[in-house]
């Protein structure tokens, strides 16, 4: 009963990944080593565990009660916090997937001999879970330590030790250190182009995220060149565009928004939207995320009120779904109050911002980039509200955070510059010209980066 079980949680992470049903017996039996083909077969068979082609996280969950009622082994009692994890993680829900994790990590150093395979499963997912809550150091610690394992249960040449290094990659790139994160995420690439297909989720999910690499290294063409790459097959194929895509999808709507191609941003996101909630339906955290990117399209375009509205709903909907203080929702009060002050709600935009800032000081290892964007915009407030030695002191702060997590000629970097010699001068403080000098530099810098 418990493989049979864990074999619904594993179609659980290939739905969520893109993948049908009936193409996910070779994950099953992957992923679980332990589970028969018997029992895989019996799983993916069981109309049950894919209702309507949807899969049913409320199914899972009680064949999973029922399964772990009663461990009768450490082991067992591993496999059950485990695959628990993963079921609140699969729906979002960060703080108590790690609780679980935790405790599966803890069964499994206490049993006699240890499922290595699953250690470094369940190790692997803490990371990606701690990477969402934005303790980067703690990613990082679980992750190296799930890569040591898989290199030894699979060889370094493997997808599942390509998926860590993928992990590790995106954990380096949200810490800004972008040349290990280059370094991982290329290796994790070119294992996952040799062995997987080019619609297999692991193999999607590595080239997206060297596709967010090359955003941060201000590479916007090759960076649309990758995630073109990934929808392309998708488009005049004989099957439609699955959940797989959406994220890609979603990603290149961003950055044709951030290039000001508007145009070409809303039909993507717009898809984007439908395979999540084809999916998931609307009630979703990526239903949710997207219905922030319409948000930041809709201020981009210039239409604050109703991209206030749109932020508004979204910010709604995210703290049901992850609670108040959680880094996804401060950086959607950070949104929300950039719009506020193109509408002149100033202190509107501050009760927000004060939120947000409150929110990623308090979360370890909190995301430094992050706080650096913030701080730049609290000090727009407070210069708004006379507050120049205020605004002063955040903008400090604010360069010393991205100057250290992002490339010296970064946009945010820039635009922190910009507001930081409006305030000098107003203040008449010194160091005006050499702050200005360097404003040039970046101008200049930034105008062919683009094509690079």
């Amino acid at each position: 009963m418990l493989y049979r079980s864990i074999a619904v949680l594993v179609l659980a992470a290939g739905q969520v990944a893109g993948q049908p049903a009936r193409d996910l017996l070779p994950q099953v039996e992957r992923a679980i080593p332990r589970i028969s083909a018997e029992e895989a077969s019996e799983a993916l068979q069981t109309e049950a565990t894919v209702p309507s082609g949807r899969f049913s996280f409320e199914d899972a969950g009680k064949a999973m009660a029922t399964a772990c009622r009663t461990p009768v082994s450490a082991t067992h009692a591993a496999q059950c916090w485990s695959y628990r994890g993963l079921w609140h993680q699969l729906q979002g829900q960060f703080t108590e997937a790690e609780s679980l994790y935790v405790r599966a990590i803890s069964s499994f150093e206490e049993a006699p001999v240890a499922n290595q395979r699953l250690l470094a499963t369940t190790l692997h997912n803490l990371g990606a879970t701690y990477r969402e809550l934005r303790r980067l150091q703690a990613a990082k610690q679980v992750l190296w330590r799930a890569l040591a394992l898989r290199k030894d249960a699979y060889g370094e040449d493997h997808p599942l030790t390509a998926s860590t290094l993928g992990q590790l990659g995106t954990v380096h790139l949200a810490a800004g250190e972008l040349t290990k994160a280059e370094e991982l995420l290329q290796t994790a690439v070119s294992t996952h182009e040799r062995f997987l297909p080019a619609t297999d989720p692991d193999r999607v999910t590595t080239v997206h995220n060297l596709a967010q690499l090359r955003i941060a290294q201000n590479r916007s063409m090759p960076a649309i060149e990758l995630l073109r790459g990934l929808i392309t097959p998708s488009v005049g194929a004989a099957d439609p565009p699955s959940l797989v895509h959406a994220a890609p999808y979603q990603t290149l709507a961003a950055l044709y928004r951030q290039l000001g191609e508007y145009a070409r941003a809303l039909p993507l996101l717009r898809m984007a939207q439908r395979l999540y909630e084809d999916s998931f339906g609307s009630e979703d955290l990526t239903s949710a995320l997207v219905r922030v990117e319409f948000g930041l399209l809709s201020a981009a375009e210039g239409k604050n009120q109703l991209a206030k509205t749109q932020l508004r709903d979204a910010r709604v909907r995210l703290v049901r779904i992850l609670g108040g203080q959680h880094p996804q929702v401060a950086s959607v009060e950070n949104n929300l109050a950039v719009v506020c002050l193109h509408i002149g709600n100033v202190d509107e935009a501050a009760v927000l911002l004060e939120q947000a800032i409150h929110t990623v000081r308090s979360v370890e290892d909190g995301p430094e980039r992050e706080l650096g964007v913030y701080l730049t915009n609290m000090a727009e407030v407070r210069r708004r509200q006379g507050k120049l030695q205020e605004s002063e002191a955040h903008l400090r702060e604010a360069l010393g955070l991205l100057e250290k997590t992002l490339t010296p000629d970064s946009p945010e970097v820039l635009g922190a510059l910009e507001q930081y010699a409006a305030v000098l001068n107003a203040r008449r403080s010194p160091g005006v010209q050499n702050v200005m000098k360097r404003i040039r530099a970046i101008r200049s810098h930034l105008k062919g980066s683009h094509a690079r």
